[in-house]
């Protein structure tokens, strides 16, 4: 008689075990869904500049008002362009522009352009005192008369005669400014260019003054020029830092008058005229200021 060991039929009921339990494995597997859509950011690009006066070297970005497309933001992606981009300190600009590269959805670029300002300067007086002078000059006649009188601090004519008298006089008036002493506080081609533009202004042209001396009369015409001498610095517009000095002088005024008084050795004639003299040597004349 064949005998069966116990073992004999235990492995044969762990062997149909795996095999069911490896059909029911394989049966129930599905198979996973790879193709999933991950939809991207839109792409940005940032602009964010750096503002240099280009006078003096400083970093006026804080001040700075900038103008143009500093951020780009795609719908998807961001096309290759240029964009240029101002800045503006205390009415200096500057401008530069920025070649934009393409880049795809999902990415960001920054951009940092440097924009150099102008070199613009301006003229401050330093806050110390300014010299004022004044220069008198004293009237002659156009037919070669001179002064008769000094009196009371001032130079007369006489007009010793009957007759009132039409006076004109011609004088300069001047204006203008003149710079000396000018100088460059830090190294700048363009401040000495400024520097070197600072011409002279100073102009002249030529006023008229009428008016009628009593008869038996003594008068004075005087012109006054003022003139007003500051010391300045020379600023950058942009940062307002100092870059130079220059002083100027400037023809502030020029101011005519004329006045009379009795003659002393005629008091009790004066202004008892016949009228307006028609045809006397000094009819209808005119007094030039002397040079």
């Amino acid at each position: 008689m064949k005998k069966k060991t116990f073992l004999n039929g235990l492995s044969a009921k762990l062997a149909l075990a795996v095999v069911a339990l490896t059909s029911t494995m394989l049966t129930s597997c599905e198979k996973e869904n790879f193709n999933v859509n991950f939809e991207a950011n839109p792409a940005k690009v940032y602009i964010t500049p750096t503002v240099i006066d280009a006078a003096t070297n400083a970093n006026v970005t804080a001040q700075a008002e900038i103008t143009g497309t500093t951020e780009i933001t795609g719908t998807k992606n961001i096309a290759a362009q240029s964009v240029e981009i101002t800045a503006t300190v205390n009415g200096v600009t500057g401008k530069a522009t920025v070649s934009v590269a393409a880049i795809p959805a999902g990415s960001i670029a920054t951009y940092t352009p440097t924009i150099l300002l102008s070199s613009d300067f301006e003229l401050v007086a330093d806050g110390s005192a300014p010299k004022v002078v004044e220069n008198t000059v004293w009237g002659v006649t156009d037919k070669g008369h001179k002064p008769s009188y000094n009196h009371d601090g001032k130079v007369w004519f006489e007009n010793a005669t009957e007759y009132i008298k039409n006076y004109k006089v011609t004088y300069d008036v001047l204006s203008g400014e003149a710079y000396t002493n000018a100088q460059a506080t830090v190294p700048s081609v363009a401040l000495n260019e400024y520097i070197a533009g600072l011409k002279d202004t100073e102009a002249v042209k030529k006023e008229t003054a009428e008016f009628k001396v009593s008869a038996w009369s003594l008068f004075y015409t005087v012109v006054t020029y003022t003139t007003t001498t500051t010391e300045n610095n020379i600023l950058s517009k942009a940062s307002k830092e100092i870059v130079g000095k220059v002083t100027v002088t400037s023809k502030s005024s020029t101011t005519f008058a004329e006045g009379e008084i009795a003659h002393p050795s005629h008091a009790s004639h004066y202004v008892h005229g016949h009228g307006t003299h028609g045809t006397g040597d000094n009819a209808g004349g005119g007094i030039i200021i002397a040079d």
